[in-house]
């Protein structure tokens, strides 16, 4: 219950405080808001390099739950 009411306070608390802000800046994520900010170029190799670390940690995990980590493919890892 605690967990609704939590998200029901916080989530209009979100909107007004971060998001409404972006929204008359013109920009919609955080990278688009550090590049204006600061120097565009290395914010964004940092945001790209970032989003790719956490897609391959997340994808490991994927792979080693479902336990298709480590098979060959060409051999039809996922065929059993």
């Amino acid at each position: 219950m605690i967990y609704a009411i939590g998200f029901l306070v916080g989530f209009p608390m979100i909107l007004f405080l971060i998001a409404e802000p972006l929204r008359n800046l013109g920009r919609y994520t955080f990278a688009d808001v550090a590049a204006f900010r600061l120097s565009e170029v290395p914010v964004r190799i940092i945001a790209g390099v970032n989003t790719l670390v956490i897609v391959l940690y997340i994808s490991l995990l994927f792979f080693s739950g479902t336990r298709t980590l480590g098979r060959s493919w060409a051999i039809g890892g996922l065929r059993g």
